[in-house]
This record gives C-alpha cells, sequence and structure tokens, in this order.
C-alpha cells in the first residue's frame, strides 16, 4: 500500500510520514528517499506517544 503511492499518506514532521494499518493497531512511520521508502518505526497504537523517535 506505502509503496504503490507514498505520497498519500499524513506527513507528521518535516519528511516522515504515517501510515495507519486498516486491520491492526499499528502505524508505520516511514520517509520517501529518491529511489525507494525507508521505513523508520513500526509502533503499536498502546505504545507511548515519544515511542520510536530517536530513531528518525
Amino acid at each position: 500500500m506505502i509503496v504503490e503511492s507514498p505520497e498519500r499518506w499524513r506527513v507528521i514532521e518535516k519528511d516522515v510520514q504515517r501510515y495507519l494499518m486498516p486491520r491492526f493497531p499499528f502505524a508505520i512511520y516511514y520517509r520517501m528517499l529518491s529511489d525507494h521508502v525507508r521505513i523508520l518505526v513500526i509502533k503499536h497504537h498502546s505504545r507511548h506517544p515519544n515511542y520510536g523517535r530517536g530513531r528518525r
């Protein structure tokens, strides 16, 4: 889904976007690069809101 249209999903920070999985309580945070998509964090919704920020 992300690879098909990566620009479709919500921008969270400057170049970090978030995809909410429709059937599972997870969000995928990713960054679009020139030739691919880099997944930064896969986060469960019950985690602390700042979980994974150091990886960005």
